[in-house]
């Protein structure tokens, strides 16, 4: 996060993960890739097909929709993510986590916050989503997308961010209600890791 800012807080110096850090890592990207998965699975009923409906709906003034390209984009580029560890103790409280966009290079540099993190929050999920959208060449704002991503036809109709992106997952599509006793209130789902149907930003959608 906040990769632009990187040179000037000087935030060049990872490292290998402790076991336990590598552990909980590695079991937020395959919490990360199920909750992909599982909008891929429910595509009809949270993800945009048609492109023009960005446009017929004008949802830059809503809620952040995105296709189910994006979504098989992320994917794929989350299955080459490694990770790191920041040891710049003096920042280490600033960031949750960063990357290198243009680096080929696809590592995570995980800061100690993302260690504290509750993991049923889905706030790991969403920093992991956050830093491989700026893979994509996704940025902070719009102005700061790549040329690929802004020329692109869901981004010529519906612009969008690296936050835009990862709330969409795992705010706008999620769950309203409590996972207890093995299922979500609101919708009858019994996998944790996954995106609810019932959702508002499907009855757009439909």
């Amino acid at each position: 996060m906040f990769s632009r800012l990187l040179g000037i807080f000087g935030i060049t110096n990872p490292s290998l993960l402790s076991e336990d850090e590598g552990k909980q890592a590695m079991e937020a990207k395959e919490r990360t890739q199920r909750l992909l998965s599982d909008a891929l699975k429910k595509k009809e009923s949270l993800l945009v097909e048609d492109l023009k409906v960005f446009s017929d709906l004008k949802l830059e003034n809503n809620s952040p929709f995105i296709s189910t390209d994006l979504v098989e984009e992320l994917s794929r580029e989350l299955e080459k993510v490694t990770f790191a560890k920041n040891t710049s103790t003096k920042h280490d409280t600033v960031f949750i986590a960063y990357v290198y966009p243009r680096s080929d290079d696809r590592t995570i540099h995980l800061c100690a916050p993302f260690f504290k993190m509750d993991p049923k929050s889905k706030s790991q999920e969403t920093t992991i989503i956050h830093e491989v959208s700026h893979f994509l060449g996704y940025g902070h704002i719009v102005q700061e997308n790549s040329d690929r991503v802004q020329k692109s036809p869901q981004s010529m109709l519906c612009p969008q961010t690296a936050y835009s992106v990862a709330s969409a997952l795992t705010s706008s599509m999620d769950h309203r209600g409590t996972f207890t006793d093995g299922s979500y209130s609101c919708c009858g789902e019994t996998s944790r890791d996954t995106v609810c149907e019932e959702a508002g930003v499907c009855y757009c959608v439909r």
